[in-house]
């Protein structure tokens, strides 16, 4: 039993997706961002906070270091001090969008904890 291959058909495959890269725009940061507008977003973790905000298209970032707590309430402790970092950071501004990276789990119970907590600090804020 013989078989052949269509090689005119992987060029038809090649030409195919040349043509379609060309319809499409590239995915970039200026194509997602809207030039007008405030946006904030964060990056939740267990010691720090990543933030970044655009004010109509400018991005702007930073970070809010956390101490790690032990004790009573340590949870309370962190939030707060989030809350504290980001009313110096975004205070008096009123976002168009705000994006939260979300805790789903931590590498063990307690850091578990510490994420959720430190995920409603901006609920609180808002």
């Amino acid at each position: 039993m013989e078989f052949s291959c269509n090689i005119g058909f992987e060029e038809d495959i090649k030409e195919d997706i040349k043509n379609t890269i060309k319809e499409k725009e590239i995915i970039s940061e200026k194509s997602l961002v809207p030039r007008e507008g405030f946006f904030l977003g964060l990056d939740i973790s267990e010691t720090n906070t990543g933030i970044c905000m655009y004010r109509n298209g400018e991005k702007v970032g930073a970070n809010a270091y956390l101490e790690s707590k032990d004790g009573d309430f340590y949870e309370v402790r962190l939030r707060r001090e989030l809350k504290e970092c980001l009313k110096e950071v975004v205070s008096d501004i009123i976002f168009d969008v705000i994006i939260v990276e979300d805790a789903f789990q931590g590498v063990n119970p307690m850091v578990t904890r510490k994420l959720y907590a430190i995920n409603t600090a901006i609920d609180e804020l808002i």
